[in-house]
């Protein structure tokens, strides 16, 4: 309710105005009727905007500015969505294998005995 109000009017920076007169009722009833009081109480209860941590990162500019990916500096992420998937495959196709278990290679041997 009122962590996630107050964290959605800090992160946008939005400015409500009262209709009223600065003074609504702010309760369980009544928290939707006016979100210039229902921020106003907010602080008046302690909460503080500097303790509201920033969002995730937007898809559009999460990995692409220069990341360097597992300790790789080769593998370097500039932006493009072609250069990511391109980085992307080529560490899935280094990676190495999960080990596989006995059962699961008793199957094999004798698949490719058959």
């Amino acid at each position: 309710g009122c962590k996630s109000f107050f964290k959605r009017s800090v992160r946008r920076n939005l400015q409500f105005a009262c209709r009223g007169n600065r003074n609504c009722p702010v309760d369980q009833h009544h928290r939707n009727q006016c979100q210039h009081c229902r921020l106003k109480k907010c602080f008046k209860v302690g909460m503080r905007k500097e303790a509201v941590q920033r969002g995730r990162v937007p898809a559009t500019t999460g990995l692409g500015s220069g990341f360097i990916l597992n300790g790789d500096p080769t593998i370097m992420l500039n932006g493009s969505s072609n250069t990511y998937l391109s980085s992307y495959i080529s560490l899935l196709l280094r990676a190495e294998p999960y080990p596989v278990n006995p059962y699961s290679q008793c199957i094999n041997n004798n698949i490719m005995s058959a």
